[in-house]
């Protein structure tokens, strides 16, 4: 009895310091971020050893210097294709789609009369491979505010902008991101389920997981609870509403819900096939559904994430893949363009640090 006690509280003793290093070197890293951009605010979670830690920082904006927390509100951006992804895969299982699938099956007669080596599939569109491209030169002409991009792009001009489309040749096609493809994918993803993408994420992942703070949309109370998002520069930035096609970019969360999120894709029997290699994307690089799969030299674990960026919000989330550990990192800046997102970088780190501490 003595020898196992005194095992037990070795035990414990070595989680408690192995958590506390953890803490130590989370806040140090989340230190370094904050100065490194104009980020206001930033929020983590982590999962290690099957607990759950919070980690906030900063300030919501200097208008409302309040600290943010588990339940404050940010955009995910294109986190939210790895989230497309994972509703996607309930889809087949239910075999309301097939990776096969055409994208024309879908589409309005005529729209896309294509020869055979032409065809784009659900498949390709899921894993950034059908050769269209990140946004169309079509895409732009209906963009009324660059600070609001997404909003009035309408289900007729991406109808348009189809009929006109001559894709790549299959056999040419290669790995090219494409948030086009997303919204194409989740346009296809309403009509196999008969409703709205709103409704779909709802019902198949929303109410299941109790991820009462994630939403599209919303109501006026719940849209002003999303924290204040900033540009590069400092400056405040409007949030990014995607009424019509939210597949890509349109998920707004906090870190407690993805939390919730993150341990169903690693732990569902279904949910975590999206993760699944689909196509080698480079070097140690692969693409499952919507998830991206990188296997990394600091760690011998390969890491499966997504990671996203709006007009005011950069944000990053993976996890281990097969193991017991995962992060989600949320920031009120959208990051400097075409450069890797300290978020991510924050992220990264952090995953090396769960990976050493196993």
């Amino acid at each position: 009895m003595r020898k196992t006690s005194l095992l037990a509280f070795f035990c414990i003793s070595f989680i408690c310091e192995s958590l506390a290093q953890i803490n130590q070197q989370i806040d140090s890293l989340a230190s370094t971020y904050l100065g490194s951009e104009f980020a206001k605010a930033i929020s983590i979670g982590i999962i290690h050893n099957k607990e759950v830690n919070y980690y906030n920082y900063g300030k919501i904006s200097d208008e409302n210097p309040i600290a943010p927390t588990e339940n404050s509100i940010y955009e995910i951006g294109s986190i939210s294709k790895a989230v497309t992804g994972t509703l996607l895969q309930q889809l087949l299982e239910e075999n309301k789609l097939s990776l096969d699938n055409s994208m024309c099956d879908f589409m309005p007669k005529d729209h896309c009369p294509w020869s055979e080596e032409k065809r784009i599939s659900i498949q390709e569109l899921s894993t950034h491979t059908s050769g269209i491209p990140r946004l169309p030169f079509s895409f732009f002409s209906t963009v009324k505010d660059m600070n609001r991009p997404y909003e009035n792009h309408t289900k007729e001009e991406l109808f348009r902008f189809i009929k006109s489309y001559d894709p790549t040749p299959r056999n040419e096609r290669v790995y090219e991101y494409s948030n086009y493809a997303f919204m194409i994918l989740g346009y296809i993803m309403e009509q196999a389920d008969e409703r709205i993408y709103e409704q779909i994420l709802l019902e198949r992942l929303l109410k299941p997981l109790k991820m009462y703070q994630t939403f599209v949309m919303g109501n006026k109370e719940i849209h002003s609870k999303i924290v204040q998002g900033h540009k590069s520069n400092g400056n405040t930035a409007e949030v990014w509403d995607m009424p019509t096609f939210p597949a890509p970019g349109g998920i707004r969360s906090t870190t407690s819900d993805m939390i919730k999120f993150l341990k169903h894709v690693m732990s569902d029997s279904v949910s975590t096939k999206s993760t699944n290699k689909i196509n080698e994307i480079g070097d140690n690089k692969w693409i499952g559904l919507g998830w991206h799969i990188i296997k990394y030299d600091f760690s011998e674990h390969e890491i499966v994430l997504h990671n996203g960026q709006t007009g005011g919000y950069t944000a990053f989330a993976g996890f281990l893949n097969n193991h017991d550990a995962a992060v989600i990192v949320l920031a009120n800046n959208s990051g400097l363009e075409d450069q890797e997102s300290a978020c991510d970088l924050l992220g990264l780190d952090i995953l090396k640090i769960l990976s050493k501490n196993l």
